[in-house]
């Protein structure tokens, strides 16, 4: 019998999506754009996706400029609450991280990382 593989074309919008689940599979989730409503709904749906496969252990990879304060919001509370529940979050820069998405890093994860020329930018540090 002989085995043959089989070729699949897909379009770069399938890859995308394709790439996408993927990721979601292994508890990936990419914040690459600054931070407003619908990215904030973007990800927590995403992160429940995550949760509800039993996955105890995410990692954020993140390149964003910020963006709107209670989008944010939303998703420290989110990260918070599954820390809570024992989950581990691990969130890696790549590029930058400014104002509301530095805050993310620096708040919402259990293990921060940057990749060697990552920048931040934080407004005013205060205790």
């Amino acid at each position: 019998m002989i085995k043959m593989n089989k070729i699949i074309e897909l379009a770069p919008s399938d890859i995308d999506t394709f790439l996408h689940y993927k990721e979601l599979n292994l508890g990936i989730i990419r914040i690459t754009d600054d931070l407003y409503e619908g990215d904030a709904e973007s990800f927590l749906r995403e992160l429940l996706f995550v949760r509800n496969s039993g996955k105890m252990s995410i990692t954020i990879y993140l390149m964003s400029a910020g963006g709107a304060v209670y989008p944010v919001f939303a998703i420290y509370d989110a990260l918070m609450d599954f820390r809570k529940n024992g989950g581990i979050v691990d969130c890696i820069v790549e590029g930058f991280a400014a104002s509301a998405a530095a805050m993310l890093i620096l708040q919402a994860a259990t293990i921060r990382k940057s990749r060697a020329n990552a920048r931040f930018l934080l407004h005013e540090v205060r205790k």
